[in-house]
């Protein structure tokens, strides 16, 4: 609905249809903020004092410097708001901001509480400042009300459209889960018979340095092709995960050891001694692999870098950590990361990520990426209790 504000030819008639704001609340509103403007501060710092009760806040909200980016945007933002002009231009520079939220991947109860409590603190300033003024009090709490609404709605709209958005590219990615399905298991047999040429071919080239540099080259990318056909066939399958205990540290050790990395670009192991997951092995071998075959891609060749796996436990879950200090993710492609054929990397194909997502969601835990303040990447896997020897 707020894109047929946007797009309407006359705004003003169009906000008064919608929200039923107008000239009159503009300058109710302007006429507040001498009074409000003053104690912007407090009402800011009252917002990150509700938000900072929020468990995921953290998540969001990664350190102080970015919380006092922060507090001075909504303080911006607040002044805008009561000031105006409430036209095209302001609409259109909110719907920015709610689509940065959503870019972001800022959860809705934060916008929802944002609202509630500054509604709350500037209806407490209309009643202090105007209690003489009983006419001037209403029309001033009166357009509050409205300009809160109207803002609520631009938001609400911005996440509307991602809604829309992912429900379109979920669509797209069944039929394309489906097509890449076929596919896969119509490539094998081919695949198949050109693996056991080169087996049979390998004696016959002898000892031709040129012509065997060319069979391992096939061989190379054969296994390239193999391996991403097992990654599309893999997330076709919802079948639940088998699961066993095992050691995590052994399967990380052997992890380090099968993913191929430039000499310069280091994979370290983290894990306790004896810390163990009831899951199904070879599928977090394989996420686990993916993970950190991208965290030495991110880095790149020709430049030291470090991998690092990690494992702890932190309550009721075992968490596995993949970081590295390369580059760390795009932040236009960040909360899309796990999605099928998104990918960061011009030579990427956007499997890895997401084969991580399908074998956490076949143990029922949480995978989630994130660019930590230090700087790089870092995937983080959460495994419930249930995946807790």
């Amino acid at each position: 609905m707020l894109r047929t504000i946007m797009e309407g030819p006359d705004l003003r008639e169009v906000v008064q249809r919608y929200i039923g704001f107008g000239e009159e609340d503009s300058r109710a509103l302007a006429g507040l903020h001498a009074h409000a403007a003053p104690r912007f501060g407090r009402i800011v710092d009252h917002f990150y004092e509700c938000i900072a009760l929020d468990p995921g806040a953290s998540a969001v909200m990664a350190d102080g410097a970015q919380i006092e980016r922060l507090k001075r945007s909504l303080h911006e933002w607040l002044a805008s708001g009561m000031l105006g002009p409430h036209d095209d231009v302001f609409l259109e520079r909110r719907l920015r901001i709610g689509r940065r939220h959503v870019q972001i991947a800022l959860p809705q109860r934060y916008m929802l509480t944002a609202m509630s409590v500054i509604r709350l603190d500037l209806q407490t300033i209309c009643d202090d400042a105007l209690r003489h003024a009983p006419a001037e009090r209403l029309a001033a709490s009166t357009a509050v009300d409205k300009w809160l609404d109207m803002e609520l709605a631009i938001m609400l709209e911005t996440y509307k459209e991602d809604s829309e958005a992912q429900l379109r590219r979920r669509e797209r990615l069944a039929s394309i889960g489906q097509l890449a399905g076929t596919i896969g298991h119509e490539l094998r047999n081919p695949l198949a018979v050109i693996e056991s040429s080169l087996y049979l071919l390998r004696p016959a080239v002898g000892e031709d340095a040129r012509a065997m540099r060319h069979v391992t080259k096939i061989a190379s990318q054969l296994q390239v092709a193999k391996e991403t056909i097992t990654q599309l066939l893999e997330m076709t399958r919802e079948r639940a995960a088998a699961r066993a205990r095992f050691d995590l540290a052994a399967l990380a050790a052997e992890v380090v050891e099968a993913v191929p990395r430039p000499p310069d670009v280091d994979v370290g192991v983290a894990i306790p001694p004896g810390l163990s997951l009831d899951a199904e092995r070879p599928l977090v071998s394989r996420a686990l692999a993916n993970l950190v075959a991208n965290s030495v891609a991110a880095i790149g060749s020709g430049r030291p870098g470090r991998v690092t796996i990690e494992a702890r436990e932190e309550g009721d879950e075992v968490l596995v950590v993949v970081a590295d200090d390369g580059p760390g993710f795009d932040p236009e492609i960040l909360p899309r990361a796990f999605e099928p054929l998104v990918t960061g990397r011009p030579d990427g194909i956007g499997l890895g990520l997401a084969l991580v997502r399908n074998v956490c969601e076949r143990h029922d835990a949480r995978v989630s990426a994130e660019n930590p303040a230090g700087g790089g990447g870092r995937v983080t896997m959460r495994f419930g209790a249930g995946g807790r020897s």
